[in-house]
């Protein structure tokens, strides 16, 4: 990976002021100068255009109660395309601009997506109440649900000789699928 950034910081630059050089010899150092100051500033306003719109959908996503992972790798990919757009240089242009056309985020998505999933593990966890905090949370969305009764641990009372005490507890069903301890 590191070989490749390398080459990214030395090579591209090279190739950006090659390109510069030409097409500034065919269509004057001043055109130049104004076409790169006009990609820049189109490009930074498409960019904000694009990334209050993938912030509107995540918001929107995020009522629903759903995770907004496309939404947060596009806005990813248009502040990359931000960055690229606001370098001088036609090449870094061209991939500013690509970026930022939903069909071809939808396709980097994709190739990032494909490469990443390899080392992402995703683990299901409960994430109860805190003892001293008003108890079992009834709100809707992340965390107010506990395992099956038989799957989950009791908890452990130790006597003064060693030996482990198990409380009599009831669970009482608050809503499908959400179970409480309740002392017996």
């Amino acid at each position: 990976m590191l070989p490749l950034i390398i080459l990214l910081f030395t090579l591209l630059p090279a190739l950006e002021l090659y390109v510069l050089l030409e097409v500034g010899g065919m269509i004057g150092g001043l055109n130049t100068i104004l076409i790169i100051i006009v990609t820049g500033v189109v490009g930074a306003a498409l960019a904000k255009r694009q990334g209050l719109h993938v912030l509107m959908t995540m918001n929107q996503q995020m009522a629903k109660g759903q995770l907004p992972t496309d939404a947060l790798v596009d806005g990813v990919l248009i502040l990359i395309a931000g960055a690229l757009l606001l370098t001088p240089g036609f090449m870094t242009d061209g991939f500013g601009f690509a970026l930022l056309l939903p069909p071809v985020r939808m396709v980097v998505r994709a190739v990032l997506k494909k490469r990443f999933s390899k080392h992402i593990h995703v683990q299901n966890f409960h994430q109860g109440p805190m003892p001293g905090f008003g108890g079992f949370d009834q709100s809707p969305g992340f965390g107010n649900q506990q395992p099956p009764a038989q799957n989950r641990p009791e908890p452990r009372q130790t006597a003064a000789d060693g030996e482990t005490i198990k409380p009599k507890k009831q669970q009482v069903e608050v809503r499908p699928g959400v179970f409480m301890d309740v002392d017996g």
